[in-house]
């Protein structure tokens, strides 16, 4: 995982499961996902599979983070007179495409990219 995400998610997360009894004194296992500080991300859900989802998000945004830039440096490098002139993906999420190009699948990941990252 790229140490940008690492940072943006406090990551990586993971779920923790714990037992929680009632006052009828029925327990019930509850999962919580917590970040790399041992802080709360996402309250209590019930399932395993719910909070390993929740768990993978910062590994996700950081797979999409590299697709969408592999993508996108083939198609700039065509065009880029060297290899500085290819924005750096943290570029990418801020400003988008150099080319101004809405047409292609990347475009839609660098905008919900630059919303996860700034909560939005």
């Amino acid at each position: 995982m790229a140490e940008e995400t690492r940072k943006l998610f406090d990551a990586p997360w993971e779920a923790d499961k714990f037992v929680c009894y009632r006052p009828s004194g029925i327990g019930e296992i509850n999962i919580r996902v917590k970040s790399s500080k041992n802080e709360l991300v996402a309250g209590y859900v019930t399932t395993t599979e719910t909070a390993n989802r929740l768990a993978r998000l910062p590994e996700l945004y950081d797979a999409l983070n590299k697709q969408a830039y592999y993508r996108c440096v083939d198609c700039l490098r065509h065009t880029a007179n060297t290899i500085d002139d290819i924005p750096l993906n943290r570029d990418m999420i801020e400003h988008g495409c150099p080319k101004n190009r809405t047409d292609c699948g990347a475009f839609d990941v660098w905008t919900l990219l630059r919303k996860v990252r700034d909560g939005e």
